[in-house]
């Protein structure tokens, strides 16, 4: 097997984390080069080898070579003890005409509970459907509706990015091509303290006009938050009064607890 040649080098492991694999330079030393952690019900990995595909270099003869089974073999070892649904595909890659063709492993496992809003398109025609000049005449004019993670005076705020429009239109085609044309049921769980029942009202009548029926539970705050840090609980949540302001104004404090993994744990939402 020929040398590897790129390794994105790691100055530490988090505690949790077992290296199933390293590398040793010419010099001696060792380093990371499959580390996996248990995340959820499942795995998650990080290979530091950049040129995995030297290992494929090995064999002149088209056959089913070591690597095509090795990354099979860890795609179920991944997913291997998750519940949910799991839809693995493996396919030729378009565009390669040679006598030893590329692979291409697909693997997209999806929580029932969350179903069918894992499906960006869906997630991006509820957007487009709500309304959000409606929600700021309903609390008097004292918002800004909002097209991305970043308020208008954080550092990384793009002025030219508008986001999605309200449209209906588009909002039911997008259903459509999810395969949803005729809508679905869903629930929106809301704080009971006005006025945040009066937006949900008006957020469920928004998405019934797209063929959505959303079912309001309005509870007290400590519930709400409960709910949406509870996997499998809350599919949507309307979380306006909840509390949430910036820690201190740097982007990272928007991308991280909202976008960020860490945030994806009981408790965090």
């Amino acid at each position: 097997m020929p040398s590897f040649e790129t390794l994105s080098r790691v100055g530490s492991i988090k505690p949790g984390a077992v290296v199933l694999a390293q590398v040793i330079d010419q010099s001696g030393a060792s380093a990371p080069a499959l580390v996996a952690q248990s995340f959820g019900s499942g795995q998650v990995g990080a290979l530091m080898i950049g040129d995995l595909w030297r290992w494929g270099m090995q064999r002149r003869d088209f056959v089913e070579s070591d690597l095509e089974r090795a990354w099979r073999q860890t795609v179920r070892w991944l997913v291997g003890n998750v519940p949910s649904r799991l839809d693995l595909t493996v396919k030729p890659r378009s565009g390669e005409a040679s006598s030893s063709p590329g692979v291409e492993i697909t693997a997209r496992v999806r929580d029932a509970e969350c179903r069918p809003l894992d499906n960006a398109k869906v997630r991006k025609a509820l957007n487009m459907a709500i309304n959000k000049d409606r929600i700021v005449r309903i609390i008097n004019g004292r918002a800004t509706p909002a097209s991305q993670v970043l308020p208008p005076l954080m550092p990384g705020y793009d002025k030219s990015y508008k986001g999605y429009s309200y449209n209906i239109k588009k909002a039911k085609a997008l259903l459509a091509e999810a395969g949803l044309k005729d809508g679905f049921s869903t629930t929106i769980y809301t704080s009971n303290t006005d006025p945040q029942p009066r937006i949900t009202q008006a957020i469920q009548q928004d998405l019934a006009a797209i063929g959505v029926k959303a079912e309001i539970k309005a509870l007290a705050n400590p519930n709400v938050i409960a709910a949406g840090g509870t996997a499998g609980q809350a599919p949507m949540v309307w979380s306006g009064g909840l509390g949430w302001i910036a820690d201190f104004p740097d982007p990272s404090d928007f991308y991280g607890p909202i976008l960020g993994c860490g945030s994806a744990v009981a408790g965090g939402w």
